[in-house]
C-alpha cells in the first residue's frame, strides 16, 4: 500500500509521520493488503499561530481496488486529537467497506447456489 502524508501551514515532524503510521497506516494495512491501494493523510494548522478552536485537521483518503473510495476529515484544537479520531473512523468504515466486499462475494458465489430440480422449475411455470 501506499503511504502519503503532506503537511499544510505546519511542520510535520518525525513524529507525526509516525503517528500517522502507527495509529492508520499499520491498522489499515492490517485489513487491505495489496500493493495497489493508497492512503493519503493531509495534517493542516488552519488558524497558525492564533490557535482557535478545532484549528488542527487531518483528512485521510483511501482508495483500494474492489472498495469504494473511503475519504475522513476530523477538526480538533490537537493534532494527536485529530489523527486518532479521523484513524478510527477510518478503520470503521474499510470494514463495513471489507464486509460489504465478502458479503458479495459469499452471495455470488455458485457454491452458495441452490439448483432447482426439473419438477420444481416445472411447477413455478404452471402457477401463472
Amino acid at each position: 500500500m501506499q503511504f502519503i502524508v503532506h503537511g499544510h501551514h505546519l511542520d510535520l515532524t518525525e513524529s507525526l509521520k509516525e503517528r500517522c503510521r502507527a495509529h492508520v497506516y499499520d491498522r489499515a494495512e492490517k485489513l487491505v493488503d495489496d500493493t495497489a491501494a493508497r492512503l493519503e493523510i493531509e495534517l493542516a494548522d488552519h488558524f497558525g499561530q492564533k490557535h482557535g478552536k478545532g484549528d488542527k485537521s487531518c483528512r485521510i483518503d483511501l482508495r483500494a481496488p474492489g472498495l469504494s473510495p473511503i475519504h475522513v476529515s476530523e477538526m480538533r484544537p490537537s493534532m494527536h486529537e485529530a489523527i486518532d479520531i479521523a484513524a478510527d473512523r477510518l478503520i470503521e468504515a474499510l470494514r463495513r467497506g471489507v464486509e460489504k466486499k465478502e458479503d458479495r462475494r459469499r452471495r455470488d458465489d455458485i457454491r452458495n447456489h441452490v439448483p432447482q430440480t426439473p419438477a420444481e422449475a416445472g411447477e413455478e411455470q404452471e402457477e401463472f
